[in-house]
């Protein structure tokens, strides 16, 4: 999810700093830091929000400006499933809800593309739709479209679905991940259960399974 002046606190290494967090979402965050601290890809951090600390996976550094470097973050799940439940759940209360957030629809069918528009604005919440891989790897490039949640079909005419969520998990972390089909249950079921997806909406949807994938 966007947030608005979200500000905490990085640990890597021995060394702390505070950091602006442009977005988050139960899967990470990304965090501007002054240039210098020694955050490198792959390495473990921890990021702390308020009264929640997060163990985190440094995905992407990028150098924003001469005194700023962007950081994404992917956050490592707790061990304890009670543990990661709570951490869920605060990390929700964080969430700051605005105009901003986007649910981005990717699938190649113009009556789906319409459903899911429709069933966003009722379940209020802003929706943003295209029809190829292509498209949907520009407009979560493009950070001023507020995209927090990716839903993705995995038969986009000649493209892979799967391609798609696959490039997410590695480039932007922080966006939630789903993955729907009326036909491919076991990729679903494999997406889920290596991470590469967070959520599974099989076709036709209900409005409590749709509720329910977007978490």
């Amino acid at each position: 999810m966007r947030n608005n002046e979200l500000t905490g606190t990085l640990v890597a290494g021995d060394q702390r700093a505070l950091c602006q967090v442009t977005d988050i979402s139960g899967a990470g965050a990304k965090c501007v830091v002054t240039r210098g601290v020694p955050a490198l890809r792959d390495e473990r951090v921890e990021l702390t929000l308020a009264q929640l600390t997060v163990a985190a996976r440094v995905v992407r550094v990028e150098q924003l400006d001469a005194t700023s470097d962007l950081l994404a973050l992917q956050f490592v799940a707790a061990a304890d499933p009670v543990e990661a439940t709570v951490v869920q759940v605060m990390l929700r209360s964080l969430r700051v809800r605005s105009a901003a957030e986007t649910v981005l629809v990717v699938d190649d069918e113009e009556l789906i593309r319409s459903a899911l528009s429709r069933e966003m604005k009722r379940l209020g919440r802003a929706a943003m739709v295209v029809a190829t891989a292509a498209e949907a790897v520009r407009a979560v490039q493009d950070d001023a479209n507020g995209i927090a949640i990716v839903l993705v079909d995995l038969g986009l005419g000649e493209s892979d679905g799967m391609d798609v969520v696959t490039y997410l998990a590695a480039e932007h972390p922080h966006l939630r991940r789903i993955v729907m089909s009326g036909q491919l249950f076991d990729a679903l079921d494999s997406a889920v259960a290596t991470g590469t997806a967070h959520a599974m909406l099989r076709k036709p949807w209900t409005q409590r399974s749709l509720k329910f994938a977007l978490g």
